[in-house]
């Protein structure tokens, strides 16, 4: 059998800290839950002895990943919660206390700034074959069809290929329209929006929004307007309220000096750091590295994100507490915010 590690779920506010916590955890959605509160931060937690998530195949992955909302959700029905990173593990409870005291100031100013927030998600879908026919018409649509049906043979599929290019920037277009509408009737309500991947080309957009508890009201009438001004274009659909995934991720890295010193060199940062000085090199590089000032450049995403990654790092080692960070032999980093790097509200 594996070796049993400790599992955490996310960090709980006081009023869900309290509650009984259901037996709804991993691996099977029966094992107990636990909360391990240290210095008035309490993480909710639970046993594991199974192989690395990585490591397991999807379906089952999939299953898992659904357990570990669930635990989340549950506990969000008695209070306020940060959702950590699925697949989450730690040596033993005793390194999680550890964590949780040297992290406190951090967790702490989290769960104050995210106190009463929680997440909805908006999505549209439109019917794909019936929206095509409607761009039909379209002066540049027609005025593409016209050159590939009069190219040579030679050229016509290159034409045809420009023709779908022109469609799927008008349904690109459209879709940019349908988000900002949306945008502009959940804006007055929305204290932080992000635009997720659209896996599907039915989908039309689909927002994570951030909000306060007590205008989940409004969000629904907001919805229901631009249901009602579309006159059935798309099919609406809110999921939530939900804890705040997309806005509040909490994230525990391992890595060693190592990892830190190649974070500086990327940054071209001395050995001794400060956080403005970390802002300041990531902003100079991210000007001249960004994507869309390198659209040539294939390797361009992957360097920006690189870039991204050790911002991340060396900001969490600098807004830790002192001897928090690593210092020749492994240690565990904590980020609260989108996808692990510092909350919304930061100046990075």
């Amino acid at each position: 059998m594996a070796d049993r590690k400790t599992y955490l779920y996310g960090i709980a506010g006081a009023g869900a800290a309290e509650a009984a916590l259901r037996p709804l955890g991993l691996p099977d959605g029966r094992a107990p839950v636990t909360a391990i509160t240290v210095d008035g931060v309490t993480a909710i937690a639970g046993s594991y002895a199974a192989p690395p998530p990585a490591a397991l195949p999807r379906p089952e992955l999939l299953r898992r990943v659904t357990i570990h909302q669930r635990v989340i959700e549950d506990v969000m029905a008695h209070g306020d919660v940060l959702p950590a990173r699925f697949g989450t593990v730690l040596e033993s409870e005793d390194e999680l206390r550890s964590c949780l005291a040297h992290w406190n100031s951090l967790v702490t100013a989290s769960l104050t700034s995210f106190c009463g927030l929680v997440e909805v998600e908006a999505a549209a879908t439109w019917d794909l074959p019936r929206t095509l026919a409607g761009l039909a018409d379209e002066p540049e649509v027609l005025a593409a069809k016209a050159l590939a049906r009069q190219a040579a043979p030679e050229h016509r599929v290159a034409q045809q290929v420009r023709t779908g290019q022109v469609v799927k920037r008008l349904l690109d277009r459209r879709r940019a329209a349908y988000q900002q509408r949306l945008l502009d009737e959940v804006g007055p309500l929305a204290i932080d929006t992000q635009p997720n991947p659209l896996v599907a080309d039915e989908l039309v957009f689909n927002v994570a929004v951030l909000l306060r508890r007590c205008a989940l009201p409004g969000f629904e009438a907001a919805l229901e307007r631009l249901d009602q001004a579309t006159a059935g274009e798309l099919s609406l659909r809110m999921v939530g309220p939900l804890p705040p995934y997309t806005f509040a991720t909490v994230s525990v890295t391992r890595f060693d000096a190592a990892r830190l010193a190649a974070g500086r060199a990327l940054l071209g940062l001395p050995s001794e750091i400060s956080e403005a000085a970390v802002l300041s090199s990531y902003r100079q590089l991210a000007r001249q590295w960004h994507p869309d000032r390198n659209l040539a450049d294939p390797a361009a995403a992957k360097r920006f994100a690189a870039l991204s990654a050790a911002k991340g790092d060396l900001l969490a080692y600098c807004r830790g507490p002192a001897g928090a960070g690593p210092a020749g032999a492994a240690a565990l980093m904590v980020t609260i915010g989108r996808d692990g790097t510092p909350a919304a509200g930061s100046d990075d």
